[in-house]
């Protein structure tokens, strides 16, 4: 074979090895590709499960969350959840072989007001079972600021017997009853509004008090707060640095009792869902009233409220499944719902205050927006 041949020939083999080397490279490329591609679609599938666990926690809990790193399929995702005011901001990043894919998320919670608060929250003291008032006891209506001459009838009713004991209590409002009454002084009702000239002491229908599952509440309404035990409150919460305001409450999930010791402030709006007892007595106030026309604080708890001994002043609505008890010298702005008795001594002072329909536990829904999504 001659010189000119083998030089082919040589040529030929090296030709083909270069392509052959060529083609290997793509196909290793290719492979590349198709593999980094695969990551990227398991890295954003686990971006997306720590968005979706994000969404799930911020219905029950409008609060912060860390999650992860936490293992999904062949990758990971951790999912970091900050709270500014009435909006969540949400980044989930996924990972995976090499890979991450982060998505980026605003979430807003709005909370739709009803027009008006339900029957049972229409008056200064409403009771399930028996109401007694012994002693000097006053109530009265706070004036509405701006409006100096209106003033509300604070009512009173049980849906069992009512019982007045001496005519040293002062009641601006009617008195109402389904069972029976034991009122020997009736000037002691004196209600601001009496156009048609009504008995002040009436038998009337009873009027429902629901009965509050605290969980069922809070996944209704968002928490920003919960706690496993008791809770203390104890010198000044400014709520509304935390952006609590009518259109946005803070509530706090209360597992256990709930009371207050000394000097206690509370600003904003607040909603207290609590398992337990209520317990405010000693030297306590609690809150202070910054809407005119309703109530900025709402008390529901489980058991009893116990408001006495040299208790100052306390601000809201309170409602109790069991029993309330006033005793002591406490003023209190609102009005009290008890789904067991009351019994009122002492020389307490109930102004009554309109509740707000924005703290209303079965009215209230808390809905989630979303109103900025981003991947990458």
């Amino acid at each position: 074979m001659g010189k000119a041949a083998l030089l082919a020939i040589a040529a030929l083999v090296v030709m083909g090895a270069y392509y052959g080397m060529s083609a290997q490279r793509g196909m290793l490329a290719t492979n590349e590709d198709v593999a980094d591609y695969q990551y990227e679609v398991v890295a954003r599938n686990a971006a997306l499960a720590g968005f979706n666990l994000a969404k799930q926690e911020l219905a029950t809990s409008f609060s912060p969350l860390n999650v992860g790193p936490k293992p999904y399929g062949d990758g990971s995702f951790k999912v970091d959840v900050s709270i500014k005011g009435s909006n969540a901001e949400v980044v989930s990043r996924g990972k995976a072989g090499g890979r991450t894919y982060t998505i980026y998320a605003t979430i807003e919670k709005e909370v739709v007001i009803p027009p008006d608060v339900p029957a049972y929250l229409k008056h200064a003291l409403l009771t399930e079972k028996d109401l007694t008032i012994n002693g000097n006891v006053s109530f009265d209506t706070i004036r509405v600021a701006g409006t100096d001459d209106a003033v509300f009838n604070a009512n009173i009713h049980t849906n069992g017997k009512l019982t007045v004991k001496g005519n040293a209590a002062s009641i601006r409002g009617f008195g109402t009853y389904v069972t029976t009454a034991d009122v020997k002084h009736p000037n002691v009702f004196k209600p601001y509004s009496n156009d048609t000239g009504e008995p002040v002491i009436q038998k009337v229908d009873k009027i429902d008090i629901p009965t509050f599952d605290m969980d069922a509440i809070a996944m209704k309404v968002g928490t920003d707060s919960v706690t496993a035990g008791d809770v203390v409150l104890s010198g000044s919460y400014d709520f509304s640095q935390l952006s609590a305001s009518r259109e946005n409450p803070y509530v706090w999930h209360v597992k256990g009792n709930l009371s207050a010791v000394g000097n206690t402030q509370l600003t904003g709006y607040v909603m207290f869902l609590v398992e337990g007892n209520i317990n405010f007595t000693g030297n306590v106030q609690v809150g202070t009233h910054e809407g005119p026309a309703e109530s900025n604080y709402a008390f529901y708890c489980n058991g009893d409220i116990d408001i006495g001994g040299n208790a100052k002043t306390l601000w809201g609505q309170m409602v109790a499944a069991g029993d309330v008890t006033f005793h002591g010298t406490p003023r209190i702005y609102g009005n009290v719902v008890a789904g067991g008795t009351a019994k009122i001594s002492g020389t307490p002072d109930i102004y009554f205050v309109k509740a707000s329909p924005a703290l209303t536990a079965e009215g209230m829904e808390t809905t989630l927006k979303m109103i900025s999504y981003a991947e990458r």
